[in-house]
This record gives structure tokens, C-alpha cells and sequence, in this order.
């Protein structure tokens, strides 16, 4: 329990100095964390995506799979990214921009983490197709990545956006569900 203290401490002191800075002390304390010892670059691609995948936000993906009707979820969904956008800034979002370009295996793994969110929004729309709640004919491929697009879009925006602008956006980013 002290360690989620100090960890936290540490997220929120890295992100008042700076992104790339804030990157590079979280990178270094998840390494540290793994017992690797390493910096970035010299990290194992296994070590390097487990540390990712240990600053992204799993509890809001794992919404996407419950049992409830499709808008319910993608509401509370984006609700949990905009709360959780509101205490820290998202990683995934983070690295793609600051590191992606430049380190190879942080950009496959935001390709994969993209992936993987467009897989769970891609399975919520089928079975909205197949209850029934989304009528007419979609590409669900499409929406799927129009829904990363958003969430990404949500995780800068909430930054310096007051909360009806985000809810507004999420309202208008879900037209297709009535």
C-alpha cells in the first residue's frame, strides 16, 4: 500500500515537469519495479511491454465486455477515461506521442494497444448489432477505430476541457446508438 502512495507521488510529480521528462521517470521506476535495472532502450521487449500494459487503464477496457446494453458502456466507458484522464495523463496516449517514432518496440506496442481497444469496441458493436440496438447497415471496423480515435481524442482534451465539453463529446461521438 506505501508503494501505490510513493508510485503515485512519483506519476504526479513526473507529469508537472514535463511529458518527456515524466515518460523517462515512470519508464525508469516501472524497469526498477520489474527488477531489470534497465533504461528504455536497453529493456527486453518482454519487460518493456509488460511495463506499458502496467500504466494503461484495464479497468475501463474491461467495461467494454459486460453484459449491459452497448451506450450504457461506452458511456461509463469514457466516463472512466475522462476520471482517470483527470488524475494523470493516459500513458499509451503519452508514449505514441513522445516515444513511438523514436523507439521501436514502444510503437509496436501502441499498435497493439490500439489494436486490442479496437477489438473490444469492435466485439461491444457486434452484439449491439445482434440485440438489436444498432439498426441499419455499419461498418463496425470503422466505428471501431472512430471510437480509438475518440478515446485518444478524450485523453488530450480532457487536459484543459471543462466536463460538459467532454460529456458533449462523448454524447456526439455515440450518435449512432439511440
Amino acid at each position: 500500500m506505501n508503494e501505490q502512495g510513493v508510485a503515485s507521488a512519483i506519476v504526479s510529480t513526473a507529469q508537472q515537469i514535463g511529458g518527456a521528462i515524466g515518460l523517462a521517470v515512470i519508464m525508469a521506476i516501472i524497469s526498477l519495479s520489474l527488477g531489470t535495472g534497465e533504461i528504455l532502450e536497453a529493456m527486453q521487449p518482454v519487460d518493456l511491454n509488460q511495463a506499458i500494459r502496467t500504466a494503461l487503464i484495464a479497468n475501463a477496457e474491461a467495461i467494454l465486455y459486460e453484459e449491459r446494453p452497448a451506450k450504457e458502456l461506452l458511456l461509463r466507458y469514457f466516463h472512466e477515461v475522462i476520471e482517470y484522464t483527470r488524475r494523470r495523463s493516459c500513458f499509451m496516449v503519452n508514449a505514441s506521442l513522445e516515444l513511438a517514432a523514436s523507439h521501436p518496440e514502444v510503437f509496436k506496442r501502441v499498435q497493439a494497444n490500439m489494436a486490442e481497444n479496437e477489438e473490444a469496441f469492435y466485439q461491444l458493436l457486434e452484439r449491439a448489432v445482434q440485440t438489436g440496438e444498432m439498426k441499419g447497415t455499419w461498418d463496425l471496423k470503422a466505428l471501431a477505430q472512430y471510437l480509438v480515435n475518440v478515446m485518444h481524442g478524450i485523453t488530450v482534451t480532457t487536459v484543459t476541457a471543462e466536463r460538459e465539453m467532454l460529456d458533449n463529446i462523448v454524447r456526439s461521438s455515440l450518435y449512432f446508438l439511440p
